[in-house]
């Protein structure tokens, strides 16, 4: 049989990336040849090398909350953008197109429409993005993150390292509490703001250990307040190891990307969602609800969060530490840890046919 060949299309942010990159190295682990479309300027272009994937790039770029100027010229670049990738599937030649939303999809997705290509589309959040809602139309295969997003789609979960399903969750109260706090990559002010007066404001008898992620550029007012307060901390702006650090914590607080609540859901992380007010159509709020609904986790709207919230909310996960067990519990009852071994199924299943139709 033919070797399979994909393209996958992904760009500008890790929630788009990552899920797309789980995939990629499910496909390449049974022997199939995988690209990449993206862009020069998202966090894909250094990323997707180092696993050894080839990467394609157009350019092309989020225009959604942008001024009238911008969204004037989109017509044209998008034009551009699928004139480059049409010419990028024809030096290829996949058997199967994967888009995972964000603006690269769009162009790629309308090209590979246009070339007759098979096309899989995943949406990795609750809302569904502008770039999956377009290829939805006429797309083989819809896979989603979160169910009810989409129309008939095939709810698979979020892909993610399969390393995340492999790590030992202890809910032993033979500690204090393990606070984990993650601002993402590029901080989120409304918590990092916070923290250092909550933990203050406990008992220092009582008070959680605190591992705090700031994100870029934010670590030293965080240090600093923590310092001020005379709370010990934890604090970097970036951790490179996320699976010794949910190994490690024992309660969550952090916004509510699709990303963090799949991998939440997988580890059996009991976790407090603020989500993020500006998101897009609100979708952080959407994601941690999966969740919230089945009792599986806590969400604090940025609105409602003060510190005397956040503080009586800690207090009480310190008094009743098994509510934290069954939290996790619950949450990881909804994961679908395996997500990239469905995915990368469904794109064999459309290669397969592909091949055989044209022999």
């Amino acid at each position: 049989m033919m070797q399979c060949c994909y393209l996958m299309m992904a760009g500008g942010t890790g929630g788009h990336v990552f899920p797309a990159l789980a995939v990629a190295k499910e496909l390449i682990n049974r022997g199939a040849k995988v690209y990449w479309l993206g862009t020069q300027s998202g966090m894909e272009s250094i990323i997707v090398p180092v696993e050894d994937i080839a990467i394609k790039t157009i350019d092309v770029k989020g225009f959604r909350g942008k001024g009238w100027l911008a969204k004037l010229v989109v017509p044209f670049l998008l034009c551009k953008a699928i004139l480059q990738s049409i010419q990028i599937i024809r030096s290829i030649n996949p058997s199967v197109v994967v888009g995972f939303g964000g603006f690269v999809s769009a162009p790629g997705g309308i090209a590979a429409k246009l070339l007759g290509k098979k096309l899989v589309i995943h949406e990795q959040n609750s809302v569904v993005g502008l770039s999956n809602k377009l290829l939805a139309k006429f797309a083989h295969q819809k896979l989603v993150a979160f169910p009810y997003s989409l129309d008939n789609a095939i709810h698979i979960g979020n892909p993610v390292r399969s390393a995340f399903a492999q790590v030992k969750r202890n809910y032993r109260s033979d500690h204090r509490l393990r606070v984990l706090i993650i601002g993402g990559s590029l901080g989120a002010k409304a918590i990092n703001d916070l923290m250092p007066s909550v933990f203050e404001s406990i008992d220092g008898n009582l008070r959680p250990e605190i591992w705090h992620q700031t994100g870029k550029d934010k670590i030293e007012p965080v240090q600093m307040a923590y310092r001020q307060k005379k709370v010990e901390a934890r604090v970097q702006e970036f951790i490179d190891d996320m699976l010794e650090a949910y190994e490690w914590a024992d309660l969550l607080i952090c916004r509510a990307g699709a990303l963090t609540v799949s991998e939440v859901a997988v580890v059996g992380l009991p976790a407090i969602f603020v989500p993020l007010p500006s998101a897009v159509d609100n979708h952080q709020y959407y994601n941690a609800q999966w969740l919230t609904d089945n009792e599986a986790a806590l969400m604090i709207e940025q609105k409602n969060l003060t510190e005397e919230k956040l503080s009586q909310q800690i207090m009480k996960f310190i008094s009743q530490r098994e509510n934290l067990e069954i939290m996790g519990k619950k949450a990881k009852r909804l994961a679908l840890p395996d997500a990239a071994y469905k995915a990368a199924n469904y794109c064999e299943a459309l290669c397969c046919e592909e091949l055989c139709n044209a022999h």
